[in-house]
């Protein structure tokens, strides 16, 4: 129904180790990725454009894909606005006490989603340039090394993709997917959601303080549906008007939503802005939830809500009665072992 065999993903997990020691902020997704761009711009650009957004090649470069992401000619949707959906999703490292020590790990992840798949080696160069760049605060930077990168979602989960001894390529082999998730033998008509990273979605050009699940599910369908079309080539076909009224139908059980907020500097705006979003658990009930399982399992890669390529919008589904994951497969962990996660 949703499409899931079509869309192709691909998750890299990056195992860096701190040359220096120093302060950086508590959550780092913006901070990856405002250096990341940096980087892959360095790494992905053959002619380093200062115009981005008038890139003179016949195919956009690995840098103008992930993060310029044009809006062809011939694209009939989305026309409107100036540049698509990224093509990648940041996963960044748990909240930490800011507090990094020479030899201390960072581990962060990024899943690709159709085309993306393809720049991995330009991705891999560009965090190791950024690595050894350093990270955090201008002027206060961490030196870090990258030392290695691991496939973490699928069938090649913990495949060793590349190692700062031998510096060797092994291809980013992803999966669909719909391989990913194996269909509940029942589904309960309530729907625990954990919001891990600040979900950010906005109405009337203001920010959500109240969730409400139709408001939740219309941001995950313009999610898969953007990704679908933009970056694997494949049309939506669904009924979103039925959808959302049915979304309509369903309420809040229980909330433990606040709102989370962290300054950041934007090279864009030239200036500090907030990064606010929701965080914590919320609870909805009613008879639709089982019908938009799929879209809500899917959305755990996709994430939902605004600023996904800084790590925003990640959540998980949750069982209530266990505190445990629901729905979720396992993921490589940089230590060597297995957990369960999305």
């Amino acid at each position: 129904m949703y499409s899931l065999d079509k869309l192709r993903v691909g998750r890299m997990t990056f195992r860096l180790r701190a040359l220096g020691s120093g302060a950086m902020p508590r959550f780092l997704g913006p901070v990856i990725r405002g250096a990341f761009g940096h980087a892959l711009l360095r790494a992905g650009c053959p002619r380093r454009c200062e115009d981005k957004k008038r890139c003179e090649l016949a195919s956009p470069c690995a840098y103008v894909y992930l993060f310029e992401t044009p809006v062809s000619e011939e694209t009939k949707r989305l026309r409107k606005n100036q540049f698509l959906p990224h093509p990648f999703v940041l996963i960044p490292p748990p909240f930490h006490d800011g507090d990094w020590k020479r030899g201390d790990d960072l581990y962060f992840s990024m899943t690709l989603f159709g085309r993306g798949l393809e720049d991995m080696p330009h991705i891999v160069a560009a965090v190791e340039w950024m690595a050894e760049r350093g990270l955090g605060r201008k002027g206060r930077w961490i030196p870090f090394q990258l030392l290695e990168v691991r496939e973490s979602l699928g069938p090649a989960l913990g495949t060793l993709l590349w190692h700062h001894e031998d510096r060797q390529f092994v291809s980013l082999r992803g999966c669909e997917a719909d391989s990913l998730f194996e269909a509940p033998s029942s589904v309960s008509r309530e729907c625990h959601v954990r919001f891990e990273t600040p979900l950010r979605i906005e109405e009337k050009k203001k920010l959500l303080r109240e969730l409400s699940f139709r408001a939740f599910v219309r941001s995950l369908l313009s999610r898969l549906s953007s990704v679908l079309a933009f970056h694997c080539g494949v049309e939506l076909d669904v009924d979103f008007r039925g959808l959302l009224e049915r979304a309509s139908t369903v309420g809040v059980r229980s909330s433990e939503l606040r709102i989370f907020d962290q300054k950041r500097s934007s090279g864009r705006q030239r200036r500090e802005v907030w990064l606010g979003g929701l965080r914590g658990d919320i609870v909805w009930e009613g008879d639709a939830i089982a019908e938009l399982w799929p879209l809500l399992q899917v959305g755990q890669l996709l994430h939902a809500g605004k600023s996904t390529a800084q790590g925003l919008g990640s959540y998980r589904l949750v069982d209530s009665t266990t505190d445990e994951r629901r729905g979720v497969i396992p993921e490589h962990v940089s230590d060597g072992s297995i957990r369960m996660s999305l």
